[in-house]
């Protein structure tokens, strides 16, 4: 018998940011986190102890700067970009030689989004 599902809508991350990227390859800027459903309760239940857990029935986030220092390099005259800014969406869950013994769960449906703007320093294309 299946477990009855939400809307990958309602389990989720948003991420929102302005970056600028600087002429030596640093990328800097602000991002906003709005994470809802599973997503939202796993960050409550890590964070206990400073968060109020009892505010359920709103989004969790996250506002916060960073820096990362030579995020773009050049090759030759070719700059080379990471397309993901925030955090890897791998796993090396089904990449084993070993036959698989145990039936695999995977989670409910999610939608996690990324939308970021980059400035470009002066010159790059």
């Amino acid at each position: 018998m299946a477990r009855p599902t939400q809307p990958s809508g309602m389990n989720g991350i948003q991420r929102k940011g302005k970056l600028t990227l600087d002429a030596s390859g640093n990328l800097k800027g602000d991002i906003s986190e709005i994470r809802v459903g599973d997503r939202a309760w796993s960050q409550r239940w890590a964070l206990r102890t400073v968060t109020n857990l009892q505010v359920t029935d709103q989004p969790f986030g996250f506002d916060y700067s960073f820096l990362a220092e030579n995020y773009a390099k050049n090759a030759g005259n070719l700059p080379l970009v990471r397309p993901r800014v925030i955090e890897s969406k791998s796993s090396a869950l089904l990449e084993t030689k070993e036959a698989r013994k145990f039936p695999i769960e995977f989670d409910g449906p999610l939608r996690d989004s990324d939308t970021f703007e980059i400035v470009l320093p002066r010159g790059m294309r």
